[in-house]
């Protein structure tokens, strides 16, 4: 059974969930079959946790919607084509227009859309579906956290790299300055490191800003201490 590491870090005002989850109906195979456990150095309050089941319950929606798609696809195809070929015969020879075939073509790929999202919607909500998503909130529920000395460590470290300058932060690297827990916790490392590039990466691929339900524009976080620390993970663990 593979090992994945949730992390939650807080230093300064930050407060965020370290973790590289796989997308969509990948998740289900994460949560039912991989061994994961929660890690931090300071207590996530109530509100972290929460704001951290309802993010990745919205993850299990789209995962459910994934795997059971997926799994009706030849039925939904076979359904739209069939919706589509009725709506063409009907408009061709019951409906007289003065464009043949083109409106028809038209109409009938409209119905037959209308058809595909109306199957996907609908079967979402089937029981099984509605199962899955329990059995799988309820493996999100039971994923443990615990404290461990390093992420304190780690967090201390955010904060000293947050009070320093652009300048100073250039003088630290040049000089080669590294934390001094880099030398202690060398596997911890590895797996942190893996799970902040997933983190960093996901957070790059949503961009700068998205757009709300409100239609204004959001400004995402952008985590500058992690990015720093990253860079100097990185080069510690390559030159080990």
């Amino acid at each position: 059974m593979k090992h994945r590491n949730i992390y939650f870090l807080h230093w300064n005002s930050n407060r965020c969930f370290i973790a590289n989850p796989p997308a969509k109906a990948a998740l289900i195979d994460f949560l039912e079959n991989e061994d994961i456990r929660g890690y931090y150095g300071s207590s996530p309050s109530a509100e972290d946790m929460q704001s951290f089941q309802a993010n990745w319950k919205v993850k299990i929606d789209l995962a459910v919607r994934a795997w059971f798609n997926d799994s009706k696809f030849i039925l939904h195809f076979i359904l739209a084509t069939g919706i589509f070929l009725l709506s063409f015969y009907f408009l061709s020879y019951v409906i007289r227009d003065p464009l043949p075939l083109v409106d028809e073509i038209v109409l009938s790929l409209i119905l037959a859309a209308l058809g595909w999202y109306r199957l996907v919607n609908q079967d979402v909500q089937s029981e099984k579906a509605l199962l899955k998503k329990q059995e799988l909130t309820h493996s999100l529920n039971r994923i443990p956290f615990e404290r461990v000395d390093f992420l304190k460590q780690v967090e201390l470290y955010l904060e000293k790299i947050a009070s320093m300058s652009r300048t100073e932060k250039a003088e630290y690297i040049k000089e080669g300055g590294v934390p001094l827990f880099f030398n202690s916790y060398s596997q911890e490392m590895m797996d942190f490191r893996k799970a902040l590039e997933g983190f960093l990466n996901d957070q790059n691929r949503r961009g700068p800003g998205r757009f709300s339900k409100k239609r204004a524009w959001v400004q995402t976080e952008d985590y500058p201490e992690l990015k720093f620390l990253f860079k100097q993970l990185s080069e510690y663990l390559k030159n080990k």
